[in-house]
């Protein structure tokens, strides 16, 4: 009980390990090292949080955690291993992401509506990146997608206006529906691996996409490229 109160004075509010959120409103929170687990909705459409530091002790943040927030220049931690769905989506004070090699889990729309999102880094770890991972971040340029990914997911991409350019690793088995979708600005798709599957309406509305080499062995399910102008040629 006396915790719990003297946390409660410090502006937070917390359930062993477990960050539940702020007990007052301020701008910067500075956790404690004992949270391991940044609890679901803590700092839900607090918009005047600007800044969270988190130790290396945290492993998960729940689902929509930080989502509405206007945090900014935030370190991921560096044993993390989960992010919830929604955990980070409308984060508009994001401009690059890197996140750590110890993360095997992204929830669906982890980052989604991001709006000022320029670079993401994906961790090799991961082997799916999840349904609307990143739909209508709109300013999103450069994505690093590493070997050992294996499946781009519903939606995923859709709606990320200012992509120029995407390479998709030897890896990559399967693109689903409409994991591209009014990507408007996408000119290059680059496919290293030998074999894929491509998902209907994956890449529709890409009205800049003039031309695509596939894979010889690609399968696809429906209209991958409805109202796409791409020739598309086989390697």
């Amino acid at each position: 009980m006396f915790e719990k109160l003297k946390y409660k004075l410090k502006g937070w509010i917390i359930d062993g390990n477990v960050f539940v959120g702020p007990s007052r409103q301020g701008s910067t929170y500075i956790l404690p090292e004992h949270i391991t687990e940044i609890g679901t909705s803590a700092f839900y459409c607090k918009s005047w949080v600007t800044q969270v530091d988190l130790t290396d002790n945290v492993t998960k943040i729940n689902k929509t955690a930080f989502a509405g927030s206007s945090i900014r220049n935030f370190r991921f931690p560096a044993k993390l291993k989960s992010i919830g769905e929604g955990g980070f989506r409308g984060c508009n004070g994001f401009t690059s992401i890197v996140l750590p090699d110890t993360l095997v889990e992204l929830g669906l729309g982890a980052f989604a509506g991001c709006k000022n999102l320029k670079e993401i880094k994906l961790p090799a770890s991961i082997k799916a990146i999840s349904d609307q991972l990143f739909y209508k971040c709109e300013s999103l340029t450069n994505v690093t997608i590493p070997e050992g990914i294996e499946e781009i997911n519903f939606s995923a991409f859709a709606e990320c206006k200012s992509l120029k350019k995407i390479t998709l690793p030897k890896s990559l088995a399967l693109i689903q529906v409409e994991a591209f979708e009014n990507c408007t600005s996408l000119e290059e798709v680059i496919f290293q691996s030998d074999r894929c599957i491509i998902g209907h309406r994956a890449f529709a509305n890409c009205t800049s996409l003039k031309k695509i080499v596939l894979p010889k062995a690609t399968d696809f399910v429906g209209d991958p490229f409805e109202n796409c102008p791409a020739e598309i040629i086989y390697k």
